[in-house]
């Protein structure tokens, strides 16, 4: 397996996972900040993530 250069729609897939990790951790932080329960970041950062993305793909066509 060789390695092949990143296109710029690749680049534009990685900058989309990297903002929607970054928005999950800034939210899980200010939810455990609100609650003041540090030890929920950790818990709520994957299911803030998962509700972002379910979110995303409610308002996504389906593409044919």
């Amino acid at each position: 397996m060789r390695l092949s250069p990143v296109t710029y729609e690749q680049w534009v897939k990685v900058f989309k996972a990297a903002l929607y990790v970054g928005v999950s951790a800034v939210l899980s932080y200010l939810i455990s900040a609100l609650t003041s329960d540090p030890d929920s970041f950790g818990v709520l950062t994957p299911i803030v993530n998962v509700v972002l993305v379910t979110l995303k793909q409610l308002f996504t066509p389906p593409e044919k």
